[in-house]
């Protein structure tokens, strides 16, 4: 054991009830500290959420407020949900870490922007995202479990995924194996699949958009960029979603992550399917196990270069980056990379 941390009955008194306040934040603030306790928390047999560099909290056990004064981190409340810390930014609105103080569980809340809540194009694009998110209920893909509003703006609930984000694992473990890259991406393509059933297209799945939980499952997140086909929009009667620029990106601008961006959003094609999304599961792939997109490098740092690549260049031949991946499944990630598939 390291000089100055605590024994393991001292650590697991942490996920005890009944620690006095003063005991808990000394030793919760310890740990929020020392990546080595942190580690050693996954040994306990518990039901618990670790918040590293925050706090550490076990559901059902620790108050949300302890949490709070361990981890400085804001204590608003939003109806029933407890708000903790922001985790992510996106184009449409800020995430965070929140909590269900009637079910005792950790969910993820996302915010309209500030800047964007006042302009009506953008609260419209979130409440379509409210109802895409919400058609979604499957393994692979984030559920939306809530959708509200009140006088401070929009927001949306969806579940807290506690892992790593597959970019992440990329960095640690450059680059991935070929079974752990074909395992992602089959969960990847299950989730697509149950996505594209409910008449969706994501529009940007990329490596930080999924996530791979403590038990290996792989969850794709931010449906903030889907899009209702047409066949949807007509069957709603929604003509505002009849296809037009606009409809690819709030005020005609490109939606998408450049680097892993199918050459018909980069053209803004009003009617863009799941072949999209395939090409971005190709680029993704590609990623896991090269450490690099398709077009990453000096010859594609400007945003034309890049999108000229991915509208009329081929891609380097993966097996040149990465000679043990099998013949067959290079012609797959290529297959998906087409630009007229």
């Amino acid at each position: 054991m390291r000089t100055g941390c605590p024994s393991p009955e001292t650590l697991r008194s942490l996920l005890t009830p009944g620690l006095e306040e003063c005991a808990f934040e000394k030793l919760a603030s310890h740990v929020s500290e020392c990546s080595h306790c942190y580690r050693r928390l996954d040994d306990f047999d518990t039901h618990r959420v670790l918040i590293r560099g925050e706090a550490v909290i076990q559901k059902g056990v620790m108050k949300p407020q302890q949490a709070t004064a361990v981890g400085r981190l804001s204590g608003s409340s939003i109806g029933q949900y407890e708000i903790i810390r922001e985790i992510g930014r996106g184009a449409m609105g800020i995430v965070f870490l929140g909590f269900h103080t009637e079910l005792r569980r950790f969910v993820a809340v996302k915010f309209l922007s500030r800047s964007t809540i006042k302009r009506r194009r953008a609260r419209e694009r979130f409440q379509r995202e409210v109802q895409a998110a919400g058609m979604c209920d499957h393994k692979n893909v984030v559920r939306t479990t809530d959708a509200l509003h009140n006088r401070n703006g929009h927001f949306i609930v969806m579940e807290h995924v506690d892992g790593i984000d597959v970019e992440s694992l990329v960095n640690d473990e450059l680059p991935l194996s070929v079974d752990i890259a074909c395992e992602i991406a089959a969960q990847i393509v299950h989730g697509l699949q149950h996505i594209a059933e409910n008449g969706l297209v994501h529009r940007d799945i990329k490596p930080s958009n999924l996530m791979v939980s403590r038990n290996g499952n792989v969850r794709i997140l931010d449906l903030g960029l889907a899009h209702l086909t047409i066949d949807v929009a007509k069957q709603e009667g929604d003509n505002d979603l009849e296809p037009s620029r606009t409809n690819t990106a709030e005020s005609g601008r490109v939606v998408g992550t450049p680097r892993f961006m199918a050459p018909e959003q980069w053209l803004s094609v009003p009617e863009i399917d799941c072949r999209a999304d395939i090409y971005s599961l190709g680029c993704t792939l590609y990623y896991l196990l090269t450490g690099s997109a398709p077009f990453d490098g000096a010859n594609y740092s400007s945003r034309r270069m890049l999108r000229f690549a991915h509208i009329a260049i081929p891609p380097e031949q993966i097996q040149n980056k990465n000679p043990e991946i099998p013949s067959q499944l290079a012609d797959v990630i290529h297959q998906c990379l087409a630009k007229d598939p």
